[in-house]
């Protein structure tokens, strides 16, 4: 029901109207034969939303009363929100959100156990219970005027996933966004949910009554027996890599061997323990039953790898497959700015995308001046050189008049122009100049508004 703070404006006052809580009621009955429904999502961080738990529980009741049988969904993404608004739902999507920075390969997961955790440990003594569900990030926070961001990687949305599991959530969910910009996600994400489908009976197995122990601090561990098999989820809580030896009491490994799945590998134990290697925060299943049929970790990360390679056009000189990687791309003004940073959400017009799937003000360049001209967008490469040919990608045909420029001796000299026109892409080829930025200097649009999706700068 992702439209109740939009229908129902009293949500975000002292009391439910008598108004909005006939229309929750009504959608309720509405909703509650359709097949398909698995439970009413019905606020997002309300406590960053300025909801009142009061009437958030008001919310939750009618639901609860109008269709016993489907779940209702909050999600939080701070202790004390949880607390404010635990008898407020069924299920808590959890997004403690770890900070992404591109400066490491890895980043620290710790606020991830220790929000899960602490939820858990809530519930437990809490008189009305939440299942913790883990809602994880499937954005980019640099989309969002955020420094130093980048998308999670394959390996990180995969540890942070299982990682809450062991920690103690029952379930996951997903929040993904700009899905065609990164192949992290429309790749990334089928090949995780796989994954976690695999996991899912055995998640809903009895937990055996014996403990595996580590060597060291820091490892967490979840125990499962399942079809006669042993599962064993550990993760190197850690952002040091190490060797780490698990005691399993009881371990019997047929032929002498466990499948680490889906890594496409096997580890012998020696008697009850394994010994193992673990990057910063890596997560390892381990198993006595035979492997699933699941790409790797490893396939599918040279996957991701390929599909962001092939962003690379042959010559293209500005393209970036990370904010920051060189150029920089400033506009006269632009529409994802607002209280961000002026150029937020730029660098998409040169990441090799030209995919529209995606209607984001951030992934494409939109100035923020309506029926206002001249626009203007600028690449800086980042060293000067010869230019030849520069391709321009307007967004949903906008460009009607503009000139393609390039910075010489200390001036803008135009290489290229277009008049009346409504294209979506348009080559401009010319006699090389030497230069370290070009610009699309707009004068007229197709509509209110200036918008490329993409850029391209090659020497010829």
């Amino acid at each position: 029901m992702n439209d109740l703070h939009y229908k129902t404006k009293s949500v975000r006052t002292e009391a439910l109207s008598a108004e909005d809580a006939q229309y929750i009621r009504d959608y309720a009955a509405g909703h509650r034969d359709d097949q398909q429904l698995f439970a009413y999502y019905v606020s997002d961080e309300p406590e960053v939303g300025n909801i009142k738990a009061a009437v958030l529980e008001d919310v939750y009741d009618i639901f609860a009363d109008e269709d016993p049988y489907h779940p209702v969904i909050i999600s939080n993404d701070s202790m004390h929100g949880l607390q404010a608004y635990a008898r407020c739902g069924d299920i808590n999507g959890l997004h403690p959100y770890p900070v992404v920075l591109r400066d490491y390969e890895v980043n620290d997961l710790d606020e991830v156990a220790a929000y899960v955790e602490g939820a858990v440990e809530f519930f437990r003594d809490s008189p009305h219970k939440q299942t913790v569900a883990y809602l994880h990030q499937g954005f980019n926070y640099g989309d969002y005027g955020a420094v130093n961001n980048r998308i999670p990687t394959y390996v990180e949305y995969r540890n942070q996933n299982l990682l809450a599991l062991i920690c103690g959530a029952r379930g996951t969910i997903q929040f993904n966004r700009m899905v065609a910009h990164y192949p992290e996600l429309y790749i990334g994400m089928p090949r995780l949910t796989q994954e976690l489908a695999y996991l899912g009976p055995i998640m809903l197995a009895p937990t055996p009554d014996v403990t595996p122990t580590a060597d060291c601090d820091g490892v967490k561990m979840l125990l499962k027996h399942h079809g006669g098999n042993l599962y064993l989820l550990a993760c190197n809580a850690s952002m040091e890599p190490r060797q780490v030896a698990i005691t399993v009491p009881g371990l019997a490994a047929p032929g002498g061997r466990l499948r680490v799945v889906p890594e496409g590998r096997e580890v012998s134990p020696n008697g009850e323990t394994i010994h193992d290697a673990f990057g910063p925060w890596d997560v390892h299943v381990y198993t006595t039953a035979p492997a699933p049929d699941l790409p790797t970790v490893a396939e599918v990360v040279a996957e991701i790898a390929a599909a962001n390679e092939a962003r690379r056009k042959p010559g293209n000189l500005v393209y970036q497959e990370f904010e920051g990687d060189g150029v920089v791309v400033s506009a006269s003004s632009s529409r994802a700015a607002g209280s961000r940073r002026p150029d937020t959400g730029l660098w998409h017009v040169v990441d090799g995308v030209i995919d529209k799937t995606d209607h984001y003000r951030c992934l494409t360049w939109q100035d923020a001046t309506d029926d206002e001209f001249p626009d203007w967008l600028e690449i800086r490469l980042p060293q000067a050189h010869a230019v030849g040919r520069i391709v321009v990608y307007p967004f949903e045909n906008s460009l009607r008049d503009y000139s393609v420029q390039a910075f010489v001796a200390g001036d803008w000299q135009t290489v290229g122009s277009v008049q009346g026109q409504e294209i979506e892409s348009i080559t401009h080829e010319f006699e090389p100049v030497v230069t370290d930025r070009v610009r699309i200097l707009v004068t007229a649009a197709n509509g209110k508004n200036s918008m490329v999706t993409e850029v391209e700068v090659y020497e010829r």
